[in-house]
């Protein structure tokens, strides 16, 4: 279960690895990333998702903002 202020949700953590024998770079591991982020939070009914890079967080919600 994700706590956030305001709320909760469930949710899991997924990750990627770059495997050595088949290397990706950085832009199609983003890549890839995003679209399984898309894929699960449609079918799950998620709000939304983080994808945690190695200099950056990527963060993307289908909530609507608060004025």
């Amino acid at each position: 279960t994700y706590i956030y202020t305001g709320g909760e949700e469930a949710g899991v953590r997924i990750g990627l690895i770059n495997y050595p024998r088949f290397p990706s770079d950085e832009a199609t591991l983003l890549e890839n990333a995003v679209k399984l982020a898309v894929q699960l939070m449609n079918r799950l009914s998620q709000h939304s998702y983080s994808i945690v890079g190695l200099e950056k967080t990527h963060w993307f919600s289908r909530r609507e903002r608060a004025a």
